[in-house]
């Protein structure tokens, strides 16, 4: 990580900057759901599209689908798109906080705060939505799978910004002389 004066980052981050940060970290987070649900899927015995099929078809306000007939792309389609700009929202968002703390590494908790704040808003949401269709699946699973979501995008982030721990330890305590 090259560092301008003051110690803050340069611009450049090496293999791109802040909206490639953002846009890979979105299709981690992304992909990940996608992994979980399709696994816990086949392991359920259910079609591996099923999930996405479920809350696709209550964004639309469709009836549910039959587990048996098929339906047709569009509930797929309108949950993984609007999936997809989620995702790549946190991802933007979640690479900002981490250049924010970069620059400004003793309010690192006001990042932290608002990571949190912003996970238990995308959880309250995903649940307004999801309410007509929470029995189709398991609830716990979607706080366990946003959980593995954020911890694939955290690590991504901390591999790339790998000095900034120690800098918010040295740094980042303002009761500290």
């Amino acid at each position: 990580m090259q560092h301008g004066s003051g110690g803050a980052p340069s611009a450049e981050t090496p293999g791109g900057g802040l909206a490639w940060e953002g846009f890979v970290a979105g299709l981690i987070g992304y992909a990940m759901i996608i992994v979980l649900y399709a696994l816990g899927n086949l392991i359920a015995g259910e079609w591996v599209l099923h999930t996405p099929t479920v809350l696709g078809s209550a964004i639309l306000g469709e009836p549910l689908p039959d587990p048996v007939s098929a339906t047709g792309p569009a509930p797929i389609f309108v949950y993984n798109g609007l999936h997809l700009l989620v995702f790549l929202t946190v991802g933007f968002v979640s690479a900002w906080l981490v250049r924010e703390i970069e620059y400004h590494p003793a309010e690192w908790y006001l990042a932290f705060f608002a990571f949190v704040m912003i996970f238990m808003f995308s959880l309250v949401i995903v649940f307004a939505v999801a309410i007509p269709v929470l029995d189709a699946f398991p609830t716990g699973s979607v706080v366990w799978a946003n959980l593995v979501a954020a911890a694939a995008v955290g690590i991504y982030l901390a591999r790339r910004h790998r000095g900034l721990l120690a800098r918010v330890e040295s740094e980042g305590d303002p009761e500290v002389p």
